[in-house]
């Protein structure tokens, strides 16, 4: 599929990088057997070379000037991410262009900072290192693979690379099925800020395409999606050693305390199990509630749930649907949506589920939720470690206190208090998940320095060099005192090891004499 709202590549980035960005996409169009990656993969790290030596700040202002060429052409770009995601433009703007403009804002203010060298100085370097100056650079890895979900096709796709472009790689994004073309405008932008066109290249949107770039050995893969294309990919990943980001599958909680504002706490599990058609990670899925709150919150969210559309998936070939017909067989009970022989109207909203049952420890993609009775915090935590995913959890209480405290104990990459999803768009937090939902993270100050790695620049500027001398078992009395003069256990232990010190240097002395 390709563009109904093209942008216009006139003037801005001139003729010969017009001609570029055609090129680039006529050599990346047609199916992956025939795209030579070793050609494409030297072409990019060339581009990233050279891109590499331009200045923080300049990256910094360019990126500056893609966050108004996104803003100029919101409207085209969410008419082309709503045809993939099945909403209205304007979701598709609150949901992605929104939060991406402002990742782009906290790069243009907070990259040069976060990417910038870092001197050490003389405080806390060893006393036997004098003379020795040090700092530490972040350095791109290079090339990184960013591999993306359909869910939201370009927020979560863009942000990594995007970060990734800033501290100075170059990037190939492999895009969900479908998604090709709402990301082709936004490289449309990135050229049109005066970014090299050869520094964001759209592979095909296939798996094999990911694949063969994958065999390409990039230097990093950042993915989002499923814990078993996780697994899969790793695999592939592994034997040559590549680093990867994974943000992988969620089976999200929210822990309902008994203080808890009931009718907050219903319209936000409305909201979040309806948001995107319940194709959301961090969308609830496991409400653990005190028991004499259950009925009440069902009544409540089957309240709130009444008010909104209802959504329509085809019953067959839902995976996930075999795991709700156990859990209903099991003993659940179903309080708002139908499951009919061949369609589905949700979401589907169980009631008195238990932690041991399959619906609550897989990775349901879907507006599925489930809510838990449980006796307290504890039971609730304890129900909650039955589940492998750990990417998200909110909290709903009206004691802050006990609220953070229990959040604290939670294993989750965030855990919100008395809301859901939308805090996480915050562009200085990170983004990742812990257990089956993978490791590293996107977004924030970390996401943007897992695009690097650190480097140590290290001078001795000392004329001496005694560490190049040979270390003899008789000087076991002088590396045991410095030892201990420099680490030892208060001032008197600190005084013995100096008078071991000055009577192994008179010794010295006196044999040096003698000799």
């Amino acid at each position: 599929m390709r563009s109904t709202h093209p942008i216009n590549l006139g003037s801005p980035a001139g003729d010969r990088q017009r001609e570029r960005a055609v090129d680039r996409e006529v050599e990346v169009s047609h199916s992956p057997s025939k795209i030579n990656f070793a050609v494409l993969a030297l072409g990019s790290r060339t581009a990233q070379s050279t891109w590499a030596s331009v200045s923080l700040r300049e990256r910094g202002e360019r990126l500056g000037r893609l966050r108004q060429l996104l803003v100029e052409h919101a409207v085209g770009l969410a008419q082309e991410i709503a045809l993939v995601r099945n909403c209205s433009a304007a979701e598709a703007i609150v949901t992605e262009l929104h939060p991406l403009a402002d990742a782009l804002r906290f790069l243009e203010k907070n990259m040069t900072r976060l990417l910038g060298p870092r001197r050490l100085g003389r405080r806390g370097r060893p006393v036997w290192l004098g003379g020795v100056d040090s700092e530490i650079q972040r350095a791109p890895h290079g090339l990184v693979l960013v591999i993306g979900p359909g869910n939201y096709p370009v927020l979560l796709t863009a942000i990594p690379a995007l970060q990734a472009i800033a501290a100075g790689n170059a990037v190939w994004i492999k895009p969900a099925p479908g998604c090709s073309a709402a990301l082709d405008l936004l490289q449309q932008l990135l050229t049109r800020s005066r970014i090299a066109p050869e520094l964001l290249t759209i592979l095909p949107d296939t798996v094999e395409a990911a694949q063969a770039a994958i065999a390409a050995k990039p230097d990093k893969v950042v993915f989002t999606g499923s814990a078993e294309t996780g697994r899969k990919i790793l695999e592939q990943l592994a034997p040559q050693l590549t680093p990867a980001t994974m943000e992988l599958s969620g089976c999200d909680a929210v822990f309902i305390r008994d203080d808890a504002d009931l009718d907050l706490a219903a319209r936000a599990l409305a909201f979040g199990i309806t948001l995107n058609r319940g194709a959301t990670c961090i969308a609830p899925r496991r409400v653990f509630v005190p028991g004499q709150h259950l009925v009440s919150l069902g009544q409540k969210l089957a309240a709130e749930l009444a008010a909104r559309d209802p959504i329509e998936l085809p019953a067959t070939g839902a995976k996930w649907l075999p795991t709700v017909l156990a859990a209903l067989a099991d003993g659940a009970l179903l309080v708002n949506g139908k499951i009919r022989p061949t369609a589905i109207a949700g979401p589907l909203v169980l009631t008195h589920a238990r932690p041991e049952m399959r619906v609550l420890r897989e990775d349901t993609f879907a507006p599925v939720m489930s809510l838990v009775p449980v006796t307290s915090d504890e039971a609730a935590l304890r129900a909650n470690a039955r589940c492998p995913y750990a990417l998200g959890a909110s909290v709903f209480s009206r004691n802050l206190i006990a609220a953070r405290d229990l959040a604290n104990r939670i294993r989750a990459g965030s855990v919100i208090i008395n809301d859901l999803i939308v805090p996480t768009a915050d562009p200085r937090l990170p983004f990742g998940g812990v257990g089956e939902s993978g490791f590293g993270v996107t977004r924030g100050a970390e996401g943007l320095l897992e695009m690097t790695f650190p480097k140590a620049i290290i001078h001795n500027a000392s004329r001496r060099r005694l560490h190049y001398q040979a270390i003899s078992e008789r000087e076991t009395p002088l590396f045991a005192a410095l030892l201990e003069l420099a680490h030892g256990r208060g001032w008197g232990q600190r005084a013995r090891a100096l008078g071991a010190l000055v009577r192994f240097a008179s010794k010295r002395n006196k044999h040096s004499h003698n000799s």
